[in-house]
């Protein structure tokens, strides 16, 4: 039978109250509310069922579940209830419809019976910007179907399962301004994007960066683009890599404008979690963006040389590449083939350990960061 103890309403609410600044307690409140209900899955997170992205604070299923979840969205039967539902309130698959046609539901057969689960509860904690909010709960084994007395149970717990999430969220975006104010400081732009590229959030640096007259990024019509065309496509397949469902990837890119030469560094960072930081996104990126045509520091060479082994020519090249010059634009002007310089560049890459051309930049740029001007 499913009850809390005022021991468990103190547990869930510490846990909670620490989710707000260490997001490894959601685990622990899930546990609580898993003991409190007699459920097997707890699932706690966001859902926009526009872009049909979630983002989860702690969730038991399995990742391919979790997957699928999202994927069968329109043949499950408690997502319609769900978004018409008010705000803290919650449901169990019962007062949606009888529990034999729950069974004999496409969804039950894909996602509830694979998991050996019988019987489904959902809660609504938050809605904003099309996103919602919930609490998921689901039940195997020999337990019962959830009832009115799962559904007291929430009751007593939501108003603080509301008010630490909320609370996230604020901590979230503080932190996030935070981290932007820092950069700023270090003249380096930070924006947040969404998986198309639209520009959500932007410290200052980013805003100069973008709207600096002959810049190879622009942020025109509300969206990061890289002005040289060969250059975006490869940075909006660094967005999907960033975004895709299966495992997101980080990408480090150059990007040089065609004609005044001007160029950036990005670092391509993905983000699941633009929600719990007041963004009204769910999934994105985090961009780093260096410009790279500052003079360098003094001395720049000589301290690379020393640092990683390397010889004049090849230093010389490292410290052109750090600059934002192209490998065929260092070739014409030292009057040598192009695949010469791809040979020390190749020298670079073993003596530095790194693989790639951008990879190699972030070191040199990290090893000696470049000046305020």
């Amino acid at each position: 039978m499913a009850e809390t103890s005022p021991q468990d309403l103190t547990d869930l609410s510490n846990y909670l109250y620490g989710a707000v600044f260490d997001d490894a307690m959601w685990a622990k409140a899930a546990e609580v509310v898993r003991r409190a209900t007699n459920s097997q899955h707890v699932a706690l997170g966001f859902f926009d069922y526009q872009t049909r992205q979630q983002s989860m604070l702690h969730g038991d299923c399995e990742p391919e579940f979790e997957q699928s979840y999202r994927d069968l969205v329109d043949i499950n039967p408690l997502a319609r209830p769900m978004q018409a539902m008010a705000l803290g309130t919650a449901l169990v698959d019962q007062q949606v419809l009888a529990h034999g046609d729950f069974e004999r539901s496409a969804f039950f057969d894909l996602w509830m019976r694979p998991q050996q689960m019988h019987s489904a509860m959902m809660h609504k904690i938050s809605t904003r910007d099309r996103i919602n909010g919930y609490l998921a709960l689901n039940r195997g084994g020999k337990g019962g179907k959830y009832d009115r007395r799962e559904l007291q149970v929430i009751d007593e717990i939501s108003s603080t399962l509301a008010h630490a999430v909320t609370l996230r969220v604020r901590f979230g975006a503080r932190t996030m301004a935070q981290t932007g104010a820092e950069l700023d400081g270090r003249g380096i732009g930070w924006v947040a994007v969404s998986g198309t590229g639209k520009l959500i959030w932007a410290n200052d640096a980013a805003e100069a960066l973008l709207a600096e007259p002959g810049s190879a990024i622009s942020g025109r019509l509300g969206a990061l683009r890289v002005v040289h065309p060969l250059q975006m496509r490869e940075f909006m397949a660094a967005l999907q890599r960033a975004n895709a469902p299966a495992g997101s990837i980080g990408t480090d890119m150059i990007a040089t404008h065609p004609e005044t030469g001007n160029a950036v560094a990005l670092s391509i960072i993905p983000a699941r979690n633009l929600f719990v930081q007041g963004l009204p996104a769910l999934q994105g990126a985090h961009i780093a963006i260096r410009d790279l045509s500052e003079r360098l520091p003094p001395g720049f060479e000589d301290r690379i040389r020393a640092m990683f082994d390397l010889t004049p020519k090849e230093a010389a090249l490292a410290a052109a590449l750090a600059s934002g010059r192209a490998l065929g634009d260092v070739a014409r002007s030292n009057g040598v083939s192009i695949l010469t310089v791809r040979t020390q560049l190749g020298h670079l890459f073993r003596k530095t350990d790194t693989r790639q051309q951008s990879q190699l930049v972030s070191l040199l740029l990290a090893v000696e960061p470049l000046p305020q001007m």
